[in-house]
């Protein structure tokens, strides 16, 4: 009997953190069987699985012989799956003489006990031993220490700049240059050249000093005049404007009235003779005209087709100028996830399945763990395998289905292997089991396969 210690942790990135609480499941190695252990040297049993204390630290007695051992859950979660160690040999008879080969100093330490922890501290990555503790310092990297990269740092590297206008030289800089017919940026080598051409009859741009000199020498404004005067044409005079000096003739003046009556508006179009308003109204599903702002947002945020294609490995989308393309590859090995076809098809990862599962022919396989103190209850079409593993030890009765159909198998276990003190009786319910009306399981992980043959119970094997 061999007790063996865990401290359950994980790396978060910013340093080791403690696993408060973790389920911890110990198995013969290669299998699927919780293990008997104990909270001490074989007096105390102990509950498998257990939950550990929210310190991480773990530990159990057991039995000589290999295990593999199971972390999951906790806080942090490591899931359901969480992480196992295999093959774990616990063996007390193993020790190292005095005389041996074994080690006697570690980093200048010669306590029998001695621990590694992890820290932050220094300037770069170091081992300090004092005591019975090595500690592994590697600091948090910065202008003054060698190190990690710590989230936040990582998190503004990742922020820089990488491009700027396609030019990816660590040194960059900027120059002017009078290129083209409009201002433009010019990006070459780690060089951005901001282009500002002089202004031209064919050219935009800045004003030349002769361009201003010429334009600020023109008349800025005309002087003399009232309200009621025109600009004559050829002498640039203020004229009143009267029918004397400017007779109508065919050549109309304006009027409100007249301006008024020569117009007109055709739906979505409105106008109004009397006001000179001009209008256009809302469109509607009933009515053409302008689109409100609240429509113009909607109907731009509607997505112009959507189509599927099997690229990609998961299942994902993407969207471009409001076209939706939904991608489903089919499910592989290589494949993060994807559909099921009627095809041949391969997967890989570990896949949990819940309920009765059927192949092609018809075949069913399910196993149940009976661990209740209660009588069993076999489900028709439901139970293949029924393992019996109580927590409160004592006689079990299992009763097989009322109206089996030929060539129905189910097959009885003792799963904790005290059969031989604890019987399970097996009950034909009306059907008998190789001529009787139950059979008798007495020994310890006895078992018994049975096949109904469609006037009793045939037992098989076990």
């Amino acid at each position: 009997m061999e007790r063996k210690n865990y401290r359950v942790e994980i790396d978060s990135g910013d340093g080791a953190q403690f696993v408060a609480n973790p389920t911890v499941t110990i198995y013969h190695s290669g299998t699927v069987v919780v293990a008997p252990i104990f909270d001490d040297n074989g007096i105390t049993a102990k509950s498998n699985p257990f939950t550990g204390p929210t310190t991480g630290l773990v530990h159990f007695y057991a039995a000589d012989g290999v295990y593999d051992i199971q972390f999951t859950n906790g806080t942090p979660d490591l899931g359901a799956i969480g992480y196992t160690l295999g093959g774990v040999l616990l063996d007390d008879t193993l020790s190292l003489s005095s005389g041996g080969e074994g080690i006697t100093t570690l980093n200048a330490l010669t306590e029998a006990i001695q621990v590694f922890v992890t820290g932050t501290a220094g300037t770069d990555f170091a081992i300090t031993s004092a005591s019975q503790t090595h500690t592994w310092n590697l600091p948090f990297a910065s202008n003054t220490a060698h190190g990690k990269l710590s989230l936040t740092d990582w998190t503004t590297f990742n922020a820089k700049l990488g491009t700027l206008n396609g030019l990816t030289a660590i040194s960059q800089t900027f120059a002017i240059g009078s290129s083209g017919v409009s201002p433009s940026w010019g990006s070459f080598g780690s060089t951005h050249t901001l282009h500002l051409p002089f202004a031209s009859a064919s050219a935009s741009g800045i004003l030349s000093s002769a361009d201003w000199a010429l334009f600020n020498s023109k008349g800025s404004s005309l002087s003399g005049g009232t309200t009621a005067d025109y600009l004559r044409g050829g002498d640039l005079t203020f004229q009143p404007l009267t029918t004397s000096n400017v007779p109508e003739g065919s050549r109309l003046y304006y009027t409100d009235a007249r301006a008024r009556a020569a117009l007109s508006g055709t739906s979505p179009i409105t106008y109004s003779a009397v006001s000179g308003a001009i209008g256009i109204q809302q469109a509607t599903g009933a009515q053409a005209g302008y689109l409100s702002a609240a429509d113009w947002t909607t109907f731009n945020n509607k997505i112009s087709s959507v189509t599927t294609d099997a690229t990609g490995t998961d299942f994902s989308s993407t969207t471009a100028a409001g076209a939706v393309t939904v991608h489903l590859p089919e499910a592989a090995p290589t494949i993060t996830g994807g559909k099921v076809t009627n095809a041949t098809q391969s997967f890989s990862g570990n896949k949990t399945w819940y309920g009765v599962h059927i192949t092609a022919a018809s075949r069913r396989r399910y196993v149940r763990y009976h661990t209740a103190p209660a009588a069993v209850t076999v489900g028709q079409n439901l139970d293949d395998v029924i393992a019996i593993n109580k927590g409160t030890a004592g006689a079990t009765t299992v009763t097989m289905p009322a109206a089996p159909t030929t060539g129905d198998e189910v097959t009885i276990k003792d799963d904790k292997g005290d059969a031989a003190g604890n019987n399970i009786t097996i009950s034909g319910n009306g059907k008998n089991i190789d001529g009787s009306a139950s059979l008798v399981l007495n020994s310890n992980y006895a078992f018994a396969t049975l096949v109904y043959n469609g006037t009793q119970w045939d037992r098989i094997s076990g």
